[in-house]
């Protein structure tokens, strides 16, 4: 298993775990994190 396929597998696992709403959140909040380092 390739670490791509192992990183798709945990994202689909963790998508079957929690509700989406969740996991946007949760991206929304990475995003927005990366975001205000770049500008920095």
């Amino acid at each position: 298993m390739t670490f791509q396929s192992q990183k798709t597998y945990k994202i689909q696992l963790s998508l079957k775990k929690s509700s989406i709403s969740t996991i946007n959140r949760s991206f929304f909040t990475l995003f927005c994190t990366v975001s205000t380092k770049k500008t920095q």
